[in-house]
């Protein structure tokens, strides 16, 4: 998985995640933090941004994930350093 994936959980903004099944879907359904739509379905990924933009605007954004945020630069940091503390 990319880094990017991770900067895009640590914002707790709605992700929008077109293609295949794979880590990376599993990663953002698993931690509630957007849609991931399988294939060329332009009717779900309008929509998607339809409701996001409509968020923004009216400023109604909702932040998303659960809880505190187990993906943020810090916390995988931490984990890392417990993970060789530990080896």
């Amino acid at each position: 998985m990319s880094g990017e994936l991770y900067e895009y959980l640590a914002t707790r903004l709605p992700i929008l995640r077109v293609g295949p099944d794979g880590d990376a879907a599993e990663l953002i359904n698993s931690t509630g933090a957007g849609k991931m739509i399988k294939g060329h379905k332009g009717d779900k990924i309008e929509h998607f941004l339809q409701e996001a933009f409509l968020a923004w605007k009216n400023s109604t954004v909702t932040y998303v994930g659960r809880g505190n945020n187990a993906y943020t630069r810090a916390r995988l940091t931490q984990r890392l350093v417990t993970d060789i503390l530990q080896w």
